[in-house]
């Protein structure tokens, strides 16, 4: 008797559960008479990405253009990362892996720059270098406690990549390290480089990141700025102290050699283990076609040099400018 009624159950559990299956999901089938399909995800509207400040295109410049069909062998460089940018139309002239995040290394200094500078901080003002700022790498060699002025921490951070008197320098706007980093990155969201990030002054943390194309932009909004770009094209520069002179000489290779033709309107080098050697530089060919160039993670630095001025060259003699004289933007 007990079987029989488990049994009756069984099946009467095996109707309705089959009912339950039916009714849930293939409702459409009792009110319409055939299976709808599944509802597809609303459509979100991703809207593009606009470009950096600096890299918006110029309005009624003509922009350089290819003379063939020619494509440049990036196997015959050793960055990892390219960019090229005609100054005066700010049209794309190559492109090689340029979106892929990077740590910046000293280039980071630039932003430095841009910060302090924009903080109205006299040049003349004096600020003594303390413990923190040592924090390795590159340094002019001062003891802590050194006063020096905010011309001559601007120019050896910039010139010499020293990364003591980055610090020092960032110390001269008043704002607490955390602050300084703040606006920093509030510069960079204005700027409207959306991949890049700073953590300190100097570059030395590798979580200072950002990419060619970013650089590039960076390179521009520095380079517009007086102080930066008299800094960038010093080849040497010329420190005094009550214990003697120093003399610091810019890394940027492309600007200290005589030979190689080039006018260089700007530049800044970097250097990490994590990074190998980038470089950005603003440069002009005997015909004043001013170009800025973005290499990063070089072999060695003079790989950066070389790699740079093997893409100008390329540039200057694979595309046409326009004939008539162009005014640009710094």
């Amino acid at each position: 008797m007990h079987k029989k009624l488990s049994a009756c159950y069984a099946q009467i559990l095996g109707i309705t559960c089959a009912l339950v299956v039916v009714t849930f999901f293939v409702p459409s089938v009792f009110a319409q008479g055939e299976p709808s399909a599944v509802p597809a995800p609303p459509l979100v509207a991703v809207a593009p990405q606009d470009p950096p400040r600096a890299l918006r295109l110029m309005p009624h410049v003509p922009k350089p253009k290819l003379k063939s069909d020619a494509k440049f062998d990036f196997s015959s460089i050793s960055a990892t990362s390219v960019y090229v940018v005609d100054v005066a139309s700010r049209a794309v002239l190559m492109e090689y892996n340029a979106d892929v995040p990077h740590p910046l290394a000293s280039i980071t200094k630039l932003m430095t720059a841009c910060v302090t500078l924009d903080y109205s901080v006299p040049l003349s003002k004096k600020i003594s270098v303390i413990a923190k700022d040592e924090v390795g790498g590159a340094r002019l060699r001062v003891n802590v406690g050194t006063k020096l002025s905010v011309k001559d921490l601007l120019n050896v951070a910039l010139i010499g990549s020293a990364n003591n008197t980055a610090n020092a320098l960032a110390r001269a706007t008043n704002l607490s390290r955390n602050d300084f980093v703040a606006e920093m990155n509030a510069k960079a969201k204005k700027f409207g480089l959306g991949k890049t990030t700073f953590t300190e002054p100097t570059g030395i943390d590798t979580a200072n990141v950002s990419t060619a194309k970013e650089i590039a932009a960076l390179g521009l909004e520095a380079f517009a700025f007086p102080d930066i770009r008299r800094a960038t094209t010093t080849a040497r520069y010329f420190v005094s102290l009550a214990s003697g002179a120093r003399t610091v000489k810019n890394t940027n290779g492309l600007l200290t050699d005589e030979r190689n033709g080039l006018y260089v309107l700007g530049g800044k080098t970097g250097y990490l283990v994590e990074s190998q050697w980038n470089l950005v530089v603003k440069m002009r060919d005997a015909r004043s076609r001013p170009i800025e160039v973005v290499v990063l993670g070089a072999e060695t630095q003079k790989q950066s040099f070389r790699d740079a001025e093997t893409i100008a060259r390329w540039v200057w003699s694979h595309y046409a400018w326009s004939s008539r004289p162009l005014s640009f933007r710094p």
